[in-house]
């Protein structure tokens, strides 16, 4: 895998030491990028201003503004995994959740939750919860298996009859509330509609004349004909294009309405409008939100504003006909003017689900960031963030690993998963940007069909050089023209296998380690010589799922394997070059159930001090190379899922972290200096001009007393480049000019050696 979790290998800098110690305020925030996967939304019944909306996996938020500002509820014991919210029409404090890993109540407007405790499915997943319209206290929510009833608001509960298990739609008649029907993922069975007349508890089938292939995930009943039913559905097999159905006659009939031209037959949510009975919304995976004023005999797109097109709930209020919507991965939308347009309203709901993260080394106020919403570019380090357009529109897809170019920041990459086409084709491939991610270019020449890319990483060499690879589920590749075409890796390669993990030396370019993806091939192969020629690895622990790969950017032999798995899984460390490895665990915790170490990152000064994530634990420091570790989350919400961290190039004291919630920051002010540090003598002086500079500088020292010297010039990778000097000196001022001409643009380091003593300032060269 890519440098997913080193510290930026573009920096060089005393700032960041192993002895530093820390004051106590130093702590994590985030502002953003904002976005999330909401599933559900509620609206307050008698206040439109408050809305609640369901994320999966990080719970809950509310606003009380109308949606300009959310607040995550900090819920405790609820599990974050959002199914269903479900509002109490008469008692609004009251708020049910169904979960992933059972139902949940709040009385307090979702300060605090209890658990409810259907018969024999306390912790299985509940994907449909109702509330009858009527009688509050008299409640249905369904699982995979079963579909119970709770007559006393939820205190006890019992299954109901139903021959097959709810899917997802529970749905009340609002004219006859003794009629309900369900939806189920049963149709191959001819049994994915059911109806009762008598509050459920009995049940006929309704499948009747649809088809036997598509699943039922939305029900809408007009609330002026009841007899209109309307249902999405997802043609899992897209054997007929059929997702959009409906019935004039209570389900004794029904016919498609399917819209044209649907990229992908799956339709997640339908919805009636309260204001005009005939209008219909649908929420769809792949083609935004379509909307028909005429009952669904016609369809329009409308996806003015919109960034993801994966549309995953629609709620409408019935009083000011305000459209609200929940999109996958980027967060909620409103529109006030029934769909024609929509803005997102999506601030301080963190859930951006962040992949991989780099900052310009030429302006560290670019920060850049992948996630499955699309690429987002920060122009204030981190402070704030804009969606940046790529070469097509988002839906259930996203960016996954980012490189920017050694030589040309305004060079970036991102490796992408595979995206529908018009022929429901999967592509994926690599997004490059040449003007620090304004514009883009989408390149796959030679790469794979249906295939996810993972993992990139760039050779960079002393000639100006650069070769870029990418690993995939179908392979490794290579790239020698900045991405435009693709080569296949060989030399011992094995074709068409699942690669994920994956990293080149920063030392040695022609060093790359490579880590294969799935339960029976989990080898590390090796090339030393530039990927002609690749080897396994020896006697790495079988088993375990490689997450990622991190070379020492200071010696070419230590490396560090990050890996997942039941037993035996964690961090482990090579000091040969990859021949032994040993475990480094020692006091990391972790998680008895699933261990998995991510975010491996490594001070590129001082190498034993390195950063890594244990899942559902947090990140943890080591100050020496691994032996033991100490917690780093103070003010960090979120522990889990793969983190990726990077310094600040101009500041070392300010760190960004990305995981699945979104990005965050750390300042961290020194108040201590450990013996170990090793700087000059107070009153000696070091600096440089021009800064930036354009081929020639001139650095001047103060020398306190005669002194052997020593003056090296480092490029952004810690790489020497040359020697200015290395003589004895006397006491006083010194100049000495460093001519740049051969050299490329960019960052450098001069480093000032003295009695046993050094310090480095970092220049820039502009050409």
């Amino acid at each position: 895998m890519k440098r997913l979790n080193l510290f930026l290998t573009l920096v060089f800098s005393l700032s960041l030491f192993v002895g530093l110690i820390y004051a106590d305020e130093n702590q994590w925030s985030s502002n953003g990028p904002y976005a999330a996967r909401v599933m559900t939304i509620a609206i307050h019944p008698f206040d439109n201003n408050t809305i609640y909306i369901g994320t999966i996996e990080n719970g809950i938020y509310k606003t009380i503004d109308g949606g300009a500002d959310w607040i995550w509820l900090e819920t405790g014991a609820l599990e974050p995994n959002m199914r269903v919210l479900r509002i109490h029409p008469l008692a609004p404090d009251t708020i049910y959740a169904a979960t992933n890993k059972g139902i949940y109540k709040s009385t307090d407007a979702g300060v605090s939750w209890t658990q409810m405790r259907p018969p024999y499915s306390i912790n299985n997943e509940y994907r449909t919860l109702e509330i009858h319209p009527e009688n509050p206290n008299i409640i249905f929510a369904g699982t995979l298996g079963a579909l119970f009833k709770s007559e006393d608001g939820g205190q006890y509960w019992r299954a109901l009859d139903l021959p097959m298990a709810a899917l997802r739609p529970v749905r009340i008649d609002p004219v006859n509330t003794n009629i309900m029907y369900v939806g189920t993922g049963t149709a191959e069975n001819s049994k994915s509609v059911y109806k009762s007349e008598d509050m459920g508890e009995t049940w006929h089938c309704i499948h009747n004349d649809l088809d036997t292939i598509s699943m039922v995930e939305d029900m809408a009943i007009d609330p002026v004909n009841t007899q209109i039913i309307y249902l999405a559905r997802w043609d899992f097999f897209e054997a007929t294009g059929e997702c959009v159905t409906k019935s004039t006659d209570g389900g004794n009939h029904w016919f498609d309405i399917t819209p044209d031209n649907l990229i992908a037959p799956n339709v997640w949510v339908v919805t009636i409008s309260p204001i005009q009975n005939n209008t219909v919304f649908i929420g769809t995976r792949t083609n935004g939100v379509l909307r028909s004023t005429d009952g669904g005999d016609t369809w329009q797109e409308i996806n003015e504003g919109l960034n993801s097109h994966c549309v995953l709930s629609i709620e409408i209020d019935s009083e000011t006909g305000i459209i609200y919507l929940g999109t996958a991965y980027d967060g909620i939308y409103r529109s006030l003017d029934n769909g024609d347009s929509w803005e997102k309203i999506s601030n301080h709901i963190l859930q951006a689900t962040t992949t991989d993260l780099a900052v310009n080394w030429r302006n560290s106020d670019s920060v850049y960031a992948a996630t499955k919403c699309g690429f987002y570019k920060s122009a204030d380090g981190g402070l704030s963030w804009d969606l940046q357009e790529l070469c097509s529109p988002i839906y259930d897809i996203g960016t996954y690993s980012l490189e920017v170019d050694p030589h040309d920041p305004n060079f970036i990459y991102v490796s992408y998963y595979p995206n529908y086409d018009i022929n429901n084709v999967y592509r994926g491939g690599i997004y490059r940007s040449s003007d620090g991610g304004s514009t883009w270019q989408s390149y796959n020449n030679g790469l794979p069909l249906n295939s996810p890319f993972y993992g990139m990483a760039i050779a960079d060499y002393q000639n100006g050089s650069r070769r870029i690879y990418l690993s995939s589920r179908k392979g490794a590749y290579y790239s020698d023209d900045l991405a435009q075409t693709w080569t296949a890796c060989g030399g011992g390669i094995p074709s068409n296998h699942a690669f994920y993990s994956l990293d080149v030396s920063p030392v040695n370019p022609d060093i790359v380690f490579l880590g294969e993806w799935g339960i029976n091939n989990m080898n590390i192969f090796k090339t030393v010589d530039g990927g002609t020629n690749w080897e396994i690895t020896d006697n790495f622990p079988h088993g375990l799922l490689l997450n990622q790969i991190v070379c020492d950017p200071v010696n070419q032999d230590i490396v560090y394997v990050g890996t997942g798995g039941i037993d035996q899984a964690g961090i482990f460390k090579s000091m040969d070059g990859g021949n032994t490895w040993l475990d480094i665990n020692n006091n990391l915790p972790y998680d008895e159930n699933f261990i998995s170490v991510t975010g491996i990152a490594i001070n590129p000064l001082n190498p034993n001090n390195l950063f890594t994530n244990s899942q559902f634990r947090g990140i943890y420091i080591s100050n020496n190379g691994g032996q033991s570790w100490e917690d780093f989350n103070q003010g960090l919400r979120t522990h889990y899922g793969n983190c990726v961290t990077v310094i600040d190039p101009s500041d070392t004291s300010k760190i960004f972290l990305a995981n699945f919630n979104s990005v965050w920051t750390i300042t961290r002010t020194p108040t201590g200096i450990a013996v170990d540090d090793n700087i000059l003598p107070l009153g000696i002086s070091l600096s440089n001009y021009p800064n930036p500079f354009n081929a020639r500088t001139t650095i001047s020292y103060n020398l306190q007393l005669p002194t052997d010297v020593a003056i090296d010039i480092y490029d952004i990778l810690g790489r020497q480049v040359e020697t200015l000097v290395n003589i004895k000196q006397t006491a006083g001022w010194h100049k000495v000019v460093w001519n740049a001409e051969s050299a490329a643009s960019g960052i450098y380091f001069y480093k000032l050696t003295a009695d046993g003593n050094s310090d480095i300032q970092k220049m820039m060269l502009l050409k």
